[in-house]
């Protein structure tokens, strides 16, 4: 049998970036922290870093299959994922769908 040269679905399955935590405690020295900038339970800046790099990274990875026309991708959010800071952050870095996705030949 042969092997098909196109790529019809990639899965990707990644921790969420780095969170602030979801409250505080009565004597925690950095509650009013400017540290945790977007808030408690929000990305942090590393957190920020990390997603928008995981979405660079499989930009470069696929960059080939893809043309840069958002309609030619499909993302699903499936509800293992809650966090939509990260979720907003990582597909910052696709394109948005409104199509099925296009079958592209490998090596074109």
């Amino acid at each position: 049998t042969s092997v098909p040269h196109y790529l019809d679905l990639v899965i990707g399955i990644f921790r969420h970036g780095d969170r602030a935590p979801l409250r505080s405690f009565p004597t925690d020295r950095n509650r009013n922290s400017k540290f945790w900038i977007l808030g408690y339970g929000e990305l942090t800046h590393r957190g920020i870093r990390t997603m928008r790099n995981v979405g660079k990274y499989l930009k470069e990875r696929y960059k080939t299959y893809l043309t840069g026309d958002p309609k030619e991708t499909k993302r699903q959010k499936q509800p293992l994922s809650q966090d939509a800071s990260t979720a907003h952050q990582f597909c910052s870095m696709n394109s948005t769908p409104s199509k099925p996705p296009r079958q592209v030949a490998l090596g074109e």
